[in-house]
């Protein structure tokens, strides 16, 4: 009976999973690799790593992804093929507002590599969504940073015309803050917005920047 039992395809770790077809336990521990077939007969699979702190569900026409982070955060990616773009969007498990983060829902769209528009609702209490914006540009590579201007709260983030595919920053940013008031930047090169990329996650360290580029 034992030898039966760990023949079974979707036997892994010691763990029967009833709603797969197979299950794979990755090299060296790093999680397990789980495939079924849909009822319209299109492949899924899903893989869980990271301890169990990350799903990602794989299918035909798209793909959705659970992390949590250091924090206890649960964030949910779901990502969309559409043509040739990909329509993606951060959702937020409800947590408190003690703890909640900076972003707290983002939409985008990307074309390959590239993000096309990238959308975020911002956390007012949050610190990082204190922002200074100037009067007039410096005189150094990064317009908008100081000369008189005022401190505001941001509560949305538009970020467009996107450029380098390594390392994709926005040429246009608008920020709404909690007055209402609509201030757009437009520089030269997206590398001169590197620090509201930064400030505002959009780079590849912060989230959802970091999963903003899926392949489905």
């Amino acid at each position: 009976m034992l030898e039966r039992v760990t023949n079974l395809p979707n036997y892994c770790n010691g763990k029967i999973y009833k709603r797969w077809s197979n299950v794979t336990s990755l090299y060296g521990g790093g999680g397990i690799l789980a495939s079924k077939t849909a009822k319209d007969g299109t492949p899924v699979e899903i893989l869980i790593s990271e301890n169990g702190t990350k799903r990602e569900l794989y299918s035909a026409t798209g793909k959705i992804m659970d992390t949590i982070d250091s924090s206890g955060i649960k964030r949910t990616f779901i990502y969309r093929k559409e043509g040739n773009e990909i329509h993606g969007s951060m959702l937020l498990a409800p947590v408190a507002d003690t703890v909640k983060p900076l972003v707290t829902f983002a939409k985008w769209v990307t074309d390959g590599l590239i993000p096309k528009s990238v959308e975020l609702d911002i956390n007012p209490k949050h610190e990082g969504a204190q922002l200074f914006i100037s009067g007039k540009k410096s005189v150094s590579s990064f317009p908008y940073i100081f000369g008189n201007g005022k401190s505001t709260k941001v509560s949305h983030v538009k970020a467009e015309n996107f450029e380098d595919v390594f390392c994709p920053l926005p040429k246009t940013i608008s920020f709404s803050t909690q007055s209402g008031e609509v201030k757009t930047i437009e520089a030269s090169t997206g590398s001169d917005n590197i620090l509201y990329a930064n400030q505002f996650l959009l780079t590849p360290v912060g989230e959802p920047g970091a999963n903003l580029r899926v392949f489905v």
